[in-house]
């Protein structure tokens, strides 16, 4: 599976002629939904170079125009451009670590963005050597709206270890001293320091591209990801961030379906974490399989009863990885997933300057409202028909898939 490096690749547009602005294509970017608009950094954007202003301008996707614009930022920006983790936290958008193209090394500063004033600052830790160790590929979310919990990434090894977190170094001569990490970072906004929580139970492997999720107030899961070019083990982390503790699914009773192991892929949760829902439940979409084959499933983790349940979805959605998705809560039963950039193939030798990235947006509308309570697909917009004025009806029959039809493919 391919992992950051600091020479990007080309962008594409797979064809679409757009009248409207279309991001640059990019992949292993990162994106946040911050007063209802997605705010997207970053990203791998192609063998030709990263454009001269690409640090210096934010991407934001706005649902009620179904446009994208591109607006320029000032202040000190965040070093990592390439695989670097993101959270917003109203009205800011916070970069943690990834790689910096300009210095071809890791990072694993903070930064903030004021998505109003559309500045840039550097958020200082007042203990910067208790840091995570400078990396990409890692995971963060927000707690109590002043601490951002980071979770695993790969780069340069720590000279000296954190005693509460594992480390597996690269056997791959060319990358020595590098390698994965399950390092679990507490920062505090407030103070501006690092903590390491002591945390009980089982905690995931070193790993990197997984995913790391907020469900409810204080939980959030740990999936997937990759650890020397092979996916770690297909188990649910669920991570109490009030008390601290690890809680591990490892696997459902004989003929339960559980998804096959992946990397790259996105997971969000399909209720706003802080709205009190008492049925929590993960949407994993994607990603890529041990075999580095781009995977087009989805599939749904309900907390409550800890069950799997495959998401049908038509075979006009094609499968993605390394791509961003984000969640649209538009009221309990009906919710858009912003999905852009990303692979639908894998580069050539596991090279990434050779990796083609997207530059398609893609919106997938779900509906829970039929009578058995479940997750279906009710409408796709791909980039060419955002904007457009279009009707539902005109759509080909197979994306408008209804609960009688999900189940007549059951």
């Amino acid at each position: 599976m391919a992992s950051p490096t600091s020479n990007p690749s080309p962008d594409v547009n797979r064809g679409h002629l757009q009248s409207h602005y279309e991001p640059r294509g990019r992949w292993d970017h990162c994106s946040a939904l911050i007063d209802g608009k997605v705010f997207m950094w970053g990203g791998h954007c192609g063998a030709a170079g990263i454009p001269d202003d690409h640090r210096n301008v934010i991407d934001i996707y706005d649902p009620a125009s179904q446009r994208w614009s591109q607006q320029k930022t000032s202040g000190p920006s965040p070093p990592g451009l390439i695989g670097a983790a993101c959270v917003g936290i109203s009205p800011y958008m916070y970069i943690f670590a990834g790689v910096d193209t300009d210095a071809n090394e890791y990072c694993n500063t903070i930064h903030q963005l004021d998505t109003r004033s559309l500045v840039w600052n550097e958020v200082k830790a007042v203990n910067p050597l208790e840091a995570p160790m400078k990396k990409a590929g890692a995971r963060m979310v927000s707690y109590s709206k002043s601490l951002l919990v980071t979770m695993g990434g790969y780069g340069d090894l720590p000279d000296t270890p954190q005693p509460r977190a594992d480390y597996v170094a690269d056997t791959d001569e060319g990358y020595k001293g590098r390698g994965w990490t399950n390092e679990l970072g507490v920062f505090n906004l407030t103070t501006r320091t690092w903590s390491w929580p002591s945390t009980t139970g089982s905690r995931p492997p070193p790993c990197q591209n997984h995913s790391f999720t907020r469900v409810d107030h204080s939980r959030a899961i740990a999936y997937g990801g990759e650890q020397l070019g092979k996916s770690v083990p297909n188990f649910i982390y669920i991570l109490d961030m009030h008390s601290w503790v690890w809680d591990t699914v490892t696997g459902g009773a004989p003929g339960q379906p559980w998804p096959v192991a992946r990397a790259g892929h996105t997971a969000v949760s399909l209720h706003e974490a802080d709205s009190g829902a008492t049925d929590p439940a993960l949407l994993v979409m994607w990603g890529l399989d041990d075999k580095d084959g781009i995977l087009s499933d989805g599939w749904i983790y309900t907390l409550n009863a800890q069950h799997w349940r495959k998401m049908m979805l038509p075979d006009s959605l094609r499968g993605l990885a390394d791509h961003t998705t984000t969640i649209l809560h538009t009221d309990d039963t009906h919710k858009q997933l912003v999905a852009y950039g990303g692979l639908d193939e894998e580069p050539e030798d596991d090279d990434p300057d050779k990796a083609v990235p997207l530059a398609d947006t893609t919106v997938v509308e779900i509906d829970s409202s039929g009578p058995s309570g479940d997750w279906v697909v009710i409408d796709i917009i791909p980039s060419s028909q955002l904007g457009h004025p279009r009707e539902k009806d005109s759509l080909p029959s197979h994306v408008q898939l209804t609960l009688e039809e999900e189940m007549r493919h059951l």
